[in-house]
């Protein structure tokens, strides 16, 4: 070694010292950069995971809507399945007006399926979703009576409609009533689901 350093003159020693430069500031300086390539990385997983937080949390408030908005559909459907029952017969229908008219005090002359019900049994316009359940309605009472039992109609849970109303004050008098009476006629509907699989019936 000793030797060496003898025999090392200027210009070899230069050489010796630039190669080690060289060698130093490839291999062992370190300008920042690669540090600065770290930070990068970093802010870019920092990134990816806001992105991935704020996918989640999104995910958690569109639940929560999906869950409100469920609960509100279920009780209305309830109230629809309600208003438009599949299982309502004209037999049933009947027996709801009947004893609404009972109850107002009304005299019951006739309740029967309706004559265009009877004809349209069985024949469902197939882009419907319901039909409706006729029942033609002949009723004696006071004016105030009749007007209670349509009252009482709008006041059912079920759709209903009323047509072909007629109203005649009898000319007969009646010794045990002080107001006149009245005829009431009248074509009552409610109406049930339907569905493509479910054909119509009574």
């Amino acid at each position: 070694m000793a030797q060496f350093l003898y025999n090392l003159t200027a210009g070899k020693a230069l050489l010796i010292g630039m190669a080690i430069a060289v060698g130093y500031y490839f291999l062992l300086y370190d300008d920042g950069s690669a540090l600065q390539k770290q930070i990068q990385v970093a802010e870019q997983k920092v990134n990816q995971d806001k992105t991935q937080i704020a996918g989640i949390n999104k995910a958690i408030e569109d639940a929560k809507i999906f869950v409100k908005v469920k609960a509100s559909l279920g009780s209305e459907m309830q109230t629809v399945q309600k208003a438009i029952p599949s299982n309502l017969t004209s037999l049933d229908f009947m027996q709801t007006i009947s004893n609404q008219a009972k109850t107002v005090g009304l005299q019951i002359d006739s309740v029967a399926p309706s004559g265009d019900f009877r004809s349209n049994s069985g024949q469902t316009d197939n882009s419907a979703f319901f039909e409706p359940v006729g029942v033609s309605v002949q009723l004696t009472g006071t004016y105030n009576q009749v007007m209670e039992f349509m009252s009482a109609l709008t006041a059912l849970d079920k759709i209903v409609t009323v047509s072909s109303l007629e109203m005649t004050a009898q000319n007969s008098y009646n010794p045990k009533s002080t107001t006149p009476e009245l005829d009431f006629k009248a074509e009552v509907s409610a109406y049930r689901f339907i569905s493509s699989a479910k054909g119509a019936g009574g």
